[in-house]
This record gives C-alpha cells, sequence and structure tokens, in this order.
C-alpha cells in the first residue's frame, strides 16, 4: 500500500501541476482568440479526440492490463502500440478530410480547414502517446509517465505563447502547436521504452490479439462516454453556433479543475487493482471511496459559490455568461468524480463490460435529453444533459462495483470518524493505515 500511496501523492502533485499549466493554457486560447476563436479551436480539439478513441482500439488501457499482469514481454506491446498508432492515426486523419465538407456543413460548421488539417497530421503521433503512456503505467513507470505529462503540458503552452502572442497565428497557429507537441512527446515515449527494453522489441500477434480482446470492450465504453461528455458540443454548434461552443468550453474547463484529484486516483488505481490480491482491495476501496466523496463534495460547493468570480478573474467579461452553465455542470461532476474511482476498481477486477453498461446508459439519456433541452435552453440545456448523463454513468458503475466488492451505499460513501482521523493523520503528514 506504501507504493500506491507514495505513486498517488506523486501523480496529484503532478496532475496539480499540468492542470495548472493546462488552465494558463485554456486561459490563453480563450483570451487571445474570444468566444467564437475558442469554439473553433474546441470543436477541432474534440474532434481529434474522437478521432484518437476510435483510432486507439483501447490499446492505452490493455497496455496498463497486460504490463500489470506480466502477460506478454513489454517489447511486444511497445512494437505493436507504435504499428497501430501509425496504420489506424494515417487511415483516420484521411478518412477525416475525406468527410471534412459534409462536417464543414453540419457539425463543423465555422471550422477552417488548414486549422482542421494541421490536427488530423497530428492523429498519429496523439494516439502512440496514449498507448505508450498506457504501458509506462502498466510497467509501473509512474514517475516517467508523470513526467512525459508535464512535458506534453509545458510544450503545449510554450509553443500557444509563441503562436498566439508572438506570431499571432489564431486558431492555426494553435493547432500547429497541437502537432508540434504530439510529435516531441511521442518521440520521447518512444526513446525512453526503447532504452528501458534494451531493445527487445517486435511484433508478436498474441499479444495483439489479447490487448484486442481486453481493450475493445473498455474502447466500446469510451467512446460512448467520449459521446457522452462531448456531444453537446456539437449540438451546441449545431443549433446555435461556435460562439456559444467557447462560452460552454470554458464551463467546461472550469469543472476539469475540480477533477484533476479522482483522476489523478483513477490513474494509479486501475494497475494497481490490476496487480493486487482482490480480497484486501474490498477492505481498503471503501476507505477511499468516502474521503473522494468527503473531498469532492467540499470542492464543489467551494467552486459553485465561487463560479462568478472565477470566471470573470480567469476568462474576462466576455464569458460571464459561462457562469451559470458551469453551476449546471457541477452536480454531475461530482457524480463523475465518484465514478472514476469505481470505474478504475470494476475495470481492474476484469470486468471491462460494467463501463459499457454505464456508458451506453449515460450515452442514451445525453441523445434524448441533448435533442430536447438543447435547441430550447441553449448553454443550460446542455449543462442539465451533462449532469443528468454523468449521473447515469455514475449509477450503473456502482451497481457493478457493489456487486463486485459487496459494498452498499452507506459504507462506500458516508464518511466516518475513523476516516476523518486517517485525513487529520494525513495532512500532519503520519503514515496511513487504511486497514482500520
Amino acid at each position: 500500500m506504501r507504493g500506491f500511496l507514495r505513486d498517488l501523492s506523486t501523480t496529484i502533485g503532478t496532475q496539480g501541476l499540468c492542470l495548472g499549466l493546462g488552465f494558463v493554457t485554456n486561459i490563453l486560447v480563450a483570451r487571445t482568440l474570444g468566444s467564437s476563436g475558442m469554439g473553433e479551436y474546441t470543436l477541432i480539439m474534440t474532434t481529434l479526440g474522437l478521432l484518437v478513441l476510435v483510432g486507439s482500439v483501447g490499446l492505452e488501457a490493455s497496455n496498463v492490463y497486460l504490463a500489470g499482469q506480466a502477460a506478454f514481454p513489454a517489447g511486444a506491446l511497445l512494437s505493436n502500440s507504435i504499428g497501430v498508432a501509425l496504420v489506424s492515426g494515417g487511415l483516420l486523419a484521411w478518412l477525416g478530410w475525406l468527410l471534412r465538407p459534409w462536417a464543414s456543413a453540419t457539425v463543423l460548421q465555422g471550422v477552417q480547414a488548414l486549422p482542421l488539417l494541421l490536427g488530423l497530421c497530428a492523429l498519429p503521433a496523439l494516439l502512440a502517446k496514449g498507448s505508450l503512456q498506457g504501458l509506462l503505467r502498466g510497467r509501473g513507470r509512474i514517475t516517467t509517465w508523470n513526467f512525459t505529462l508535464v512535458l506534453n503540458a509545458s510544450l503545449m503552452l510554450g509553443f500557444l505563447v509563441l503562436s498566439l502572442r508572438v506570431w499571432r497565428l489564431g486558431v492555426t497557429g494553435a493547432m500547429g502547436a497541437q502537432l508540434l507537441t504530439a510529435l516531441l512527446v511521442a518521440a520521447v515515449l518512444v526513446t525512453v521504452l526503447i532504452r528501458d527494453l534494451g531493445g527487445s522489441c517486435g511484433f508478436h500477434g498474441g499479444a495483439l490479439r489479447a490487448a484486442l480482446g481486453y481493450g475493445l470492450q473498455i474502447h466500446l465504453s469510451n467512446v460512448m462516454n467520449f459521446f457522452t461528455y462531448r456531444l453537446n458540443v456539437y449540438l451546441l454548434n449545431l443549433y446555435l453556433g461556435v460562439r456559444d461552443v467557447g462560452l460552454y468550453a470554458v464551463a467546461l474547463a472550469l469543472l476539469q479543475l475540480v477533477l484533476a484529484l479522482p483522476s489523478a486516483i483513477q490513474y494509479v488505481l486501475f494497475p494497481k487493482i490490476a496487480q493486487t490480491d482482490s480480497r484486501v482491495l474490498q477492505q481498503r476501496m471503501p476507505v477511499l471511496l468516502r474521503m473522494t466523496t468527503f473531498v469532492m463534495g467540499g470542492l464543489f460547493v467551494l467552486l459553485w459559490v465561487g463560479a462568478p468570480w472565477l470566471v470573470r478573474l480567469c476568462y474576462g467579461p466576455e464569458y460571464a455568461e459561462s457562469v451559470r452553465p458551469l453551476q449546471w455542470l457541477l452536480p454531475g461532476g461530482f457524480a463523475l468524480s465518484l465514478c472514476a474511482v469505481m470505474d478504475a476498481y470494476n475495470c481492474g477486477r476484469g470486468r471491462p463490460d460494467i463501463p459499457i453498461y454505464a456508458a451506453g446508459a449515460a450515452l442514451a439519456v445525453t441523445v434524448g435529453c441533448g435533442v430536447f433541452l438543447i435547441p430550447r435552453y441553449g448553454l443550460l440545456g446542455a449543462s442539465a444533459t451533462a449532469s443528468l448523463a454523468y449521473g447515469a454513468l455514475s449509477v450503473v458503475e456502482f451497481l457493478g462495483y457493489r456487486r463486485l466488492s459487496g459494498r452498499g451505499v452507506r459504507e462506500s460513501f458516508l464518511i466516518t470518524r475513523d476516516d476523518v482521523r486517517l485525513m487529520r493523520e494525513a495532512a500532519l503528514r503520519r503514515p496511513l493505515n487504511l486497514d482500520s
């Protein structure tokens, strides 16, 4: 457990640093490009995120799982990951450009051709980056993985300062910064892993079949979750336009501020669960969930109260309309923070089918509510839809968690005196005992 707590504390610190760099980056883009430019940038990045998810075929998650189980040589996982990234990234870039005329007339209205092309060119590097970072996590190289996260955030900010503030290249420059960052970070990951493995690489058909068998299950849930999280962006652009997308993007960015902690827990917990005796985890997981509930609940209350001040201070008066959408997102964000921990447990226990059911329920809510609420209520409709979908996602994840762990609502989410004592000891930097 000491290793988990050490990796968790390191990852939380790294996530905090990356979050700070990313937040500054987001403010830079929003203030420089304005709400309409921010909307165009968000639409391109959302599309790239979708294509990366489709092209990854779940290799990031399967690399974590298979490397943690030591089921195949890590060199085989490395070679397979690079090969899939090059092939699927190239095909998706070509397909994306082929479909550009249709997309420009519908969900990507207002998006210029050149920035989109630069983003599509980054797809192979983005795919390689994700799968190779998963391999680092599965091998327990959490420090190196954290370094690549900081490197990515730092390079992105530096290139954006040059392209937006110095050279004033607008959205085109922002996407050029994305391309350069993806290429450099992918190159670093390949170099580090080849050196770590001593050059023992080569294609392995059995490893690829196993990776696809596990990863495609999580992959399906990830694709559905993507639409749960981002379908509102496309619907807003379709019904209202890029300006509203920019306003909504600011609300989402601020929501990510408080989701960094559960994301850090999820990143570290997943590979640890894949390696650890499940009987031990059944004892410790409720403590972690209760602490997450208590801490995240407090953070979300603070963000609700401080939302008007925070939006105006960071983004300026142009984004004042983002305040109420942000507040409507927060209940769903709280549910999502708990979902991250339960998802890591369910997948780590070898049940990637549970997130599929959860993602299906959330996607159904997103589609059903989004097409009704967004045309009528705009930004507030998009936020309400997201909160309802996040809630549905978390409910189904909890049902799976309860079945695997045997723990109910009370012992999983309601804080106890022992939990308060443990958090006090953590604050005083005393050794923690999560077994009590």
